[in-house]
């Protein structure tokens, strides 16, 4: 149990009101679920786990290959058994639609059938088309019936939201900033 603690995406997550753990009995429903939708033993464990331990910011917007990655696992199983959870009611799926700046998951539908080809990102004001291999992801979050999950809402240039950004510096009207390293995108906000 210890070692997938570990594997939260918050490492020092805060405590949310009403953000709490599945007690023994509802794990243990949990676990004879999954059983019965096909999952192994080790799979139902570490999904059981995931689902009654985590808190609840890792649970809006699961993506199984990030967890694949952790759990060290074949990212096609993890997929699969996800699938499987969604199907068993335990999980519910999404199609996320994101940005290309922020990488911010700005749209979610239920269905592949309501991804359009043209999306919008309020936050960063930026019109893009959709391109499915690069702007399309698949998430899970836990269904209601098994655990009420709500997230906190970070700001838009927050590290939660943008582990893909390594620093950010405010230059003054005029100033300039020389950068060495040319392996280092650049994305600029230009205010009105």
């Amino acid at each position: 149990d210890d070692a997938l603690d570990k594997h939260t995406l918050f490492p020092f997550p805060p405590t949310f009101p009403g953000d709490r753990a599945l007690d023994a009995f509802a794990c243990d429903a949990l676990k004879r679920k999954l059983l019965q939708a096909g999952l192994n033993e080790a799979m139902a464990n570490t999904l059981t786990h995931l689902i009654a331990r985590s808190p609840e910011p890792d649970l809006v917007r699961i993506r199984p290959f990030v967890w694949a990655r952790r759990w060290n696992v074949d990212r096609l199983v993890v997929l699969r058994a996800f699938l499987a959870a969604t199907k068993a009611g335990v999980l519910e799926l999404s199609w996320d639609l994101l940005c290309p700046s922020c990488r911010g998951a700005n749209v979610r539908s239920a269905s592949l059938h309501e991804v359009t080809t043209q999306s919008h990102c309020d936050a960063c004001n930026v019109s893009y088309t959709v391109e499915f291999d690069q702007s399309v992801e698949l998430s899970f979050t836990v269904s209601p019936t098994v655990r009420n999950v709500e997230g906190p809402v970070y700001c838009v240039g927050g590290p939660q939201n943008t582990p893909h950004y390594l620093t950010q510096v405010r230059l003054a009207p005029g100033q300039c900033l020389a950068i060495e390293d040319s392996s280092i995108g650049l994305l600029a906000a230009k205010r009105a």
